[in-house]
């Protein structure tokens, strides 16, 4: 037996596929559930300058650009999207890409892939409200305004990541189950001339 035998099929390579996107997406969610987790227990101004000092927020792709965002003199959606694309690091532009051979992806439309729609959008949806919510933050006249909105984001980052890692988890047992493992039943056979 050999290692073809896992991915020799069309739709063994599409599982794989779908697993190492919902595995990228998974760690992703990882991130930004860590970054809410820093985020809620800032309560003062000192703390503000020491999260915006630490470690973490130089690891989470939505920290970067938030923090890109802010550091301009004025925002516009033009800033905005240079912020999206400057932020970027190899692990971000690993997952686009992986996750974009994702999206184009041929195939039947299968239950772990509608999993995975629903996590993109979610973060999709999560980026938007982010960067709305760092607008509102910038727009405040009290520091207590501006820990408001970070709670907010904060919370919309654990509620989302925690979402999204349960679409992942979704869309590795749907993948595994239900297209995984009927076509393990398919043996392919080599004829050498």
């Amino acid at each position: 037996m050999t290692m073809d035998r896992f991915v020799d099929t069309p739709s063994k390579r599409r599982c794989a596929w779908v697993v190492l996107t919902a595995c990228l997406l998974f760690a992703g969610a990882v991130q930004n559930g860590k970054l809410g987790l820093s985020i809620l227990p800032v309560e003062r101004y000192d703390e503000l300058f020491e999260l915006l000092s630490s470690r973490t927020l130089s690891g989470s792709y939505l920290s970067r650009t938030i923090y890109t965002v802010i550091s301009q003199a004025s925002i516009t959606p033009w800033i905005i999207a240079k912020a999206v694309f400057a932020s970027l690091q190899f692990f971000e532009i690993s997952l686009i890409v992986i996750t974009g051979g994702f999206l184009f992806m041929k195939g039947k439309d299968s239950k772990s892939r509608r999993w995975l729609y629903v996590g993109l959008s979610s973060f999709v949806i999560l980026l938007l409200l982010c960067i709305w919510c760092v607008c509102q933050g910038l727009s405040a006249v009290s520091l207590n305004m501006v820990i408001d909105q970070l709670h907010i984001i904060g919370l919309l980052l654990i509620v989302q990541s925690g979402f999204q890692m349960l679409t992942c988890l979704g869309a590795i047992y749907c993948c595994i189950m239900y297209d995984y493992l009927p076509a393990m039943r398919v043996t392919v056979e080599y004829i050498e001339e």
